[in-house]
């Protein structure tokens, strides 16, 4: 059964008296969704004065705390009303403590010791109370989960060989390894600093590849003037210091970055006092997690005082087991910290975060829908069915079109709200107006050329020599060519989404996207497709097509036109409304003899079998567009007796502000709007297609029951 989270963000900012702050408190139930006013006031907060309690018995320093958090008479009022509310519904409680820029000494304070004004209780050792600092990023790209039978880890080492000379313990490398794997058990783990000197630059380069958890174990140091420091390495093994803050920038340059961050705690062996009060990596780099998460990295364990081991040895491996239940990182930690509650150091670790949801990961399939896979697979080997191909079937290729929105947002000062930047339709209708329409076209060739030559460079060199081409070629390509050689590097992938669907025994495939890459997989595939383009913008019909379509010799109908040239089809908002009007237009032909402008086989095709919507978010113009036209065919209404899919292609966290509600409302609309036989795949293509392909070979995914 789903769990309820009921979410309170509060922000802190400085205002011009010393010890007042503004504090803000927003309030969201996952059983209304009504829009609510937030509440300001004033906090009053000592940072000397809280330094002063640090020692005292019980929670004096949470309670103080939390009286001058909620000072303000009204500010403690709505919070009593809104805790009263999820109360009386049992729902969860996800608490966000957002620290802005204007109040950096705020991140030293003991937040996790914070008790509710009510009841006096502290929040972060309830499980039923999620407590983490949030952070937001001006890192544009979004922030994407990973496939949980997927996920990877990095765990990095330093133990320089003088650092008697800096008054430091040396580092058990070994036994920090092994303790790491124990905690990461379940993750594919990748060690550094084992073999080679950790340094900067090879930690960097270890987490090039899309890694998921950077747990990172190294002494640090707080500098009154350069922040947070870290003891890497250099060449020789001896200790160089690394500043926080190149270290987090590094990591926001990266093509990927982690999505956690653990800044895991050196371990010093020398007497057994030592071993049971260790000395912290993470003690002095807290300041080091808003930079982190400024730089892009969704979320940041750090430990915040001189942690004992045995309350590591007991939280962490309960924090990454419980991880691996649902994805949440603020749950696993509200669990690994009810393990040790009655530890005087069950405080020290501290989160910080900017996923809405707080997952790190997710698993394909249809969710708490009842879907029948068996109906599907026997439509599949039948024939009976028909994949509709959308933009995520080309990002292995292309990379993600909502990146390359947001990036041509940011380029070209597009001006409207945050979550509309994402939205190509309407960048390009920007774009359009601002650059022209040959401007517009240069501009979205040259930001989507830069991202197939990423894809390129990460191609590992024995695909890059096999392709026989140098970094100097690749400049002179087109972005046609480029994109048709990183396609045909990816087919030796078997999880290429082109080539899963290349196999399939389809007759006709319909495409959203103005490439060749699903005719060039079909040839590399032995087969004969037959071309047929919609030229929606010009009404040019096509000569009859007069053939039947066999999987050997499929069709393929590009429904939004094909690029010809140094080109990229990008459709503006505009464009989506001409291509409705055109498609209502010409859908019919006068009399048999006359010319198509689409194939009658194409209308046949989308009201008698089942539909594949493969590589679509459900929100995009171009798939609802398609929706459209296919409910208002004749013959639609017998769609009922297939089933249909919409596939997801992307996991954005950040796309939906309550993902659950969200799921809810997509599922139920697109029922409505298509047939009660639609279901909404949680994933990606290559997700769906990957699990299509076991099912139809006789064999069901145990990681992805669906």
């Amino acid at each position: 059964m789903p769990v309820n989270y009921a979410e309170l963000e509060i922000g802190l900012s400085r205002l011009e008296q010393a010890g007042r702050y503004q504090v803000e408190l927003r309030f969201d139930s996952p059983r209304d969704d009504a829009e609510k006013t937030p509440v300001r006031g004033v906090a009053v907060l000592d940072p000397e004065a809280l330094l002063a309690l640090e020692d005292s018995p019980g929670n004096e320093y949470g309670l103080a705390l939390a009286k001058g958090l909620f000072a303000d008479e009204e500010v403690r009022g709505k919070y009593g009303e809104f805790k009263a509310a999820i109360e009386g519904k049992d729902d969860f409680f996800r608490v966000k403590l957002f620290v802005g820029r204007s109040a950096p000494e705020l991140h030293r304070l003991r937040w996790e010791l914070l008790t509710d004004p009510k009841t006096d209780q502290p929040f972060s050792t309830s499980e039923r109370i999620l407590f983490s600092r949030f952070g937001t990023s001006s890192d544009w790209r979004p922030v994407r989960l990973s496939v949980k039978g997927e996920l990877r880890a990095l765990v990095a080492v330093s133990s320089p060989s003088d650092l008697d000379c800096y008054g430091l313990a040396p580092v058990d490398v070994e036994g920090e390894v092994a303790r790491a794997r124990e905690h990461l058990k379940g993750i594919q783990v990748t060690v550094a600093g084992h073999d080679a000197p950790l340094s900067l630059d090879l930690l960097v380069e270890g987490l090039r590849g899309d890694v998921d958890i950077l747990y990172l174990v190294c002494h640090g140091g707080l500098h009154a003037e350069k922040g947070p420091l870290l003891y890497l390495q250099d060449e020789d093994g001896k200790a160089k210091v690394a500043r926080g803050d190149e270290l987090a920038r590094r990591i926001g340059e990266l093509v990927e970055r982690p999505r956690l961050v653990v800044l895991a705690s050196c371990e010093s062996a020398d007497t057994e006092q030592a071993s049971t009060q260790r000395l912290v990596v993470a003690g002095q780099l807290v300041p080091l997690a808003p930079a982190l998460a400024e730089a892009g990295v969704h979320a940041v364990l750090a430990m915040q005082g001189k942690v004992s081991m045995e309350t590591v040895k007991t939280a962490i491996p309960v924090f990454f087991s419980e991880l691996l239940v649902d994805g949440q990182i603020d749950r696993a930690l509200a669990v690994a910290r009810g393990k040790v509650r009655q530890r005087h150091d069950s405080w020290m670790p501290a989160l910080f975060m900017r996923l809405k949801g707080g997952r790190i990961w997710y698993e394909p399939g249809f969710g708490e829908q009842d879907f029948k896979w068996d109906g599907l697979v026997l439509c599949v080997k039948a024939g009976q069915f028909t994949p509709i191909v959308g933009p995520g079937a080309g990002e292995p290729v292309y990379g993600s079109l909502r990146d390359a929105a947001r990036k041509l947002a940011g380029d070209h000062g597009f001006p409207l709200a945050e979550h509309q930047r994402s939205e190509l339709p309407l960048v390009t209708q920007y774009l359009r107006n601002e650059l022209t329409p040959m401007g517009q076209r240069l501009a979205v060739n040259q930001q989507l050329k830069a991202q197939v030559r990423q894809t390129l460079d990460r191609l590992s060199p024995e695909r890059t020599r096999a392709l026989g081409i140098t970094p100097e070629d690749a400049d002179g390509l087109s972005l046609t060519e480029l994109g048709s050689l990183v396609a045909q590097a990816n087919r030796a992938d078997p999880a290429d989404p082109y080539s899963l669907l290349a196999r399939l025994p389809v007759k006709v495939f319909i495409t959203a996207n103005g490439d060749r890459l699903l005719e060039e997989a079909l040839a590399a595939n032995q087969k004969e497709p037959d071309v047929v383009v919609f030229d929606w913008a010009g009404k040019t019909p096509n000569e009859k097509y007069g053939r039947e379509p066999t999987t050997e010799a499929p069709l393929v109908f590009h429904a939004f036109g094909r690029v010809e040239g140094d080109d990229f089809m990008i459709l503006t908002e505009d464009d989506h409304f001409d291509h409705l009007i055109a498609w209502t237009e010409c859908k019919g032909a006068p009399d048999a003899n006359a010319p198509e402008w689409i194939p009658r086989i194409v209308g046949y095709q989308t009201t008698t079998t089942s539909l594949l919507f493969l590589g679509f978010q459900p929100t995009d113009l171009s798939f609802r567009t398609l929706l459209r036209i296919i409910k208002s065919q004749a013959g639609s209404s017998q769609l009922k007796n297939f089933p249909q899919v919409g596939v997801q292609i992307d996991i954005q966290e950040d796309d939906l502000i309550n993902a659950q509600r969200a799921r809810a409302y997509l599922q139920d609309y697109f029922k409505k709007a298509a047939v009660e036989t639609f279901a909404i795949y949680w994933g990606t293509a290559t997700d769906f297609l990957q699990e299509l392909d076991r099912r139809l070979n006789g064999s069901r995914s145990e990681s992805h029951p669906g």
